[in-house]
């Protein structure tokens, strides 16, 4: 297969960044889901059945799946996956998510059904595509393919379900790498003395599947082209040059695709809901001081934001006009 001359071309760097400005059409918390006291807080979100909504739950290197119903009873969302983790929603619609086990003994993926409980279908990931360190970070779903992110040993990931075969690639690359620290609520982050860097954690795709975001969670964000990460016949040198920096970003605890092509960036760093359009326009939609707490965003069925809250904790459901 040949790509054209325009995909193989090196792109264009990033235009200066601008300041990140106030939104024309403000976004807004129209629901406040509250867990019961002493909950653990749920580090990702997604919709339910019946107005339920399903967390991953996390205390230390605890996880478990939660349901919470509209009258704010929590109970277990059990499919039978030991230590459940990263929970997501695929392209069209599935629920995913992740078990980790040590390297080619319990690390797979999981297509869950949203009304039972119950796993679909599982897909063991292969032990050649995760080195001794690995640890999975992020997961994008499209169709068939199945895009992750491993910050143990930073690399991309892609898994076809359709043959169960995949390819790891741009490893150690230093678009994966931390290089900045982490900030949260205007506080720097530090781990045993030291300002806390982590490596590639977040990932998005575009709505027709094209194009894949990346990113540490303090940025900056990079774009490559999907086909230069699935076509055997493209090399890595190939795969270095498609990919562009994107945007600079402060600390984000996650970030999620509209279907109009619109990255909604979740900013714990000063407690802001970030948008940055398909035409690269930076904006603010919402700052709230509980965001500085906030998990992983999804979007709901009706096309509102949910984010999970450490404040309380609590998920709020938020909308945001002309995303």
């Amino acid at each position: 297969m040949t790509l054209g001359a325009g995909l193989l071309a090196r792109p264009r760097p990033a235009r200066a960044d601008r300041p990140w400005a106030e939104a024309g059409q403000r976004a807004s918390i129209i629901d406040t889901r509250t867990l019961p006291p002493g909950s653990d807080p749920w580090r990702a979100v997604a919709a339910g059945e019946d107005g339920r909504l399903i967390g991953l739950a996390a205390k230390g290197d605890t996880t478990g799946l939660q349901s919470l119903d509209q009258q704010g009873h929590v109970t277990s969302f059990d499919p039978g996956i030991v230590a459940p983790d990263i929970l997501t929603v695929g392209g069209d619609g599935g629920l995913w998510c992740v078990s980790q086990g040590k390297t080619g003994n319990g690390t797979s993926l999981h297509l869950l059904d949203r009304a039972t409980s119950r796993v679909r279908d599982s897909w063991p990931l292969p032990a050649a595509l995760l080195r001794p360190a690995s640890h999975l970070s992020a997961m994008a779903v499209h169709g068939p393919l199945i895009y992750l992110a491993d910050d143990g040993v930073p690399a991309l990931i892609v898994f076809d379900r359709r043959n169960n075969a995949g390819r790891r690639l741009l490893e150690n690359n230093p678009s994966l790498r931390g290089r900045r620290a982490t900030v949260i609520g205007g506080v720097t982050q530090m781990r045993d003395g030291h300002v806390l860097e982590r490596d590639v954690a977040m990932l998005a795709l575009s709505p027709d599947g094209t194009w894949l975001f990346y990113q540490p969670p303090c940025g900056p964000l990079y774009r490559i082209a999907t086909e230069l990460l699935t076509d055997p016949s493209i090399g890595p040198v190939e795969q270095l040059d498609g990919s562009a920096e994107w945007r600079d970003t402060p600390t984000l605890s996650g970030l999620v695709m509209t279907p109009r092509g619109t990255l909604l960036m979740m900013d714990v760093a000063e407690g802001r809901l970030l948008s940055f359009s398909a035409a690269r326009d930076p904006l603010w939609l919402l700052a709230d001081p509980r965001l500085a707490g906030a998990g992983a965003p999804s979007l709901d069925t009706d096309g509102t934001v949910l984010v999970p809250i450490a404040a309380g904790p609590a998920v709020l459901k938020i909308s945001c006009p002309g995303t």
